[in-house]
C-alpha cells in the first residue's frame, strides 16, 4: 500500500488498484464549479469506476451537501475506496456494478455522472512500468472503451434529473465520444 496526495487530500492506494493521476484532479474543479454555478445545493452524484475513491471523496469534501455514490466492477477497488472513505472521514456510498451489463441497478434520481473509466485501447502503447504497476482491468476494462462510454450515456439518458455527465478520456476517443453524445442526447 502506498500513500499519495490527490487534489487536497491523502489517499491510500492498494497494489493493483489504479493510482490517481494529477491530471484527473481537474475533473473535481470542473464538477464542483458546475454544481455551484447551476445552484445544485445537494446533488446526487454517481461516480462510475471509482478505483481508490479519490474522485468521489474529493467531490464530497468540496460539495459537502452532495450525496455521492461510487461504483466499481472490482471488489479490490471497492475495498480500497472504503478504506479511503474511512481515512478521509466522509460519507460516500459504494456499489459493486458493471456499468456495461447492469446499469439499471444504479440510482434513477442521479443528477451528475462522473467517470474516468478504462479508456486505453488494445492497440495503444503503454509503458511497461505502467502495465507492471496498474491493474489491466483499470487500464483496458473488460470490453471496448466505447462500450463503457455508451453504457454511461445510456444510463444518463434514463435519468429524469440529469444535469451533466463529466468524463475523462483518451484524446483518440474524443471525436467518437462527441458523436455518441450527440446521437444519445440530440436535445443538447
Amino acid at each position: 500500500m502506498e500513500k499519495v496526495k490527490f487534489y487536497e487530500s491523502d489517499f491510500l492506494v492498494f497494489n493493483k488498484v489504479f493510482m490517481p493521476r494529477v491530471e484527473t484532479e481537474k475533473i473535481i474543479e470542473i464538477v464542483s464549479n458546475y454544481c455551484i454555478s447551476a445552484v445544485l445545493h445537494a446533488p446526487l452524484i454517481v461516480e462510475i469506476g471509482t478505483g481508490t475513491g479519490c474522485i468521489a471523496i474529493s467531490i464530497k469534501k468540496k460539495l459537502s451537501n452532495s450525496v455521492v455514490i461510487a461504483t466499481d466492477i472490482s471488489v479490490m477497488a471497492l475495498k480500497n475506496a472504503y478504506l479511503n472513505i474511512l481515512f478521509n472521514k466522509v460519507s460516500v456510498g459504494l456499489v459493486k456494478n458493471d456499468i456495461v451489463s447492469d446499469w439499471k441497478k444504479l440510482p434513477s434520481s442521479a443528477e451528475i455522472i462522473i467517470s474516468n473509466p478504462p479508456y486505453v485501447q488494445w492497440w495503444e502503447w503503454i509503458s511497461p512500468e505502467v502495465i507492471k504497476k496498474e491493474p489491466v482491468l483499470a487500464l483496458y476494462g473488460n470490453t471496448s472503451p466505447l462500450k463503457i462510454y455508451m453504457a454511461i450515456f445510456e444510463y444518463g439518458k434514463k435519468l429524469k434529473n440529469l444535469k451533466g455527465i463529466f468524463l475523462e478520456s483518451s484524446p483518440s476517443l474524443i471525436e467518437k465520444l462527441g458523436e455518441m453524445a450527440v446521437k444519445i442526447f440530440p436535445e443538447f
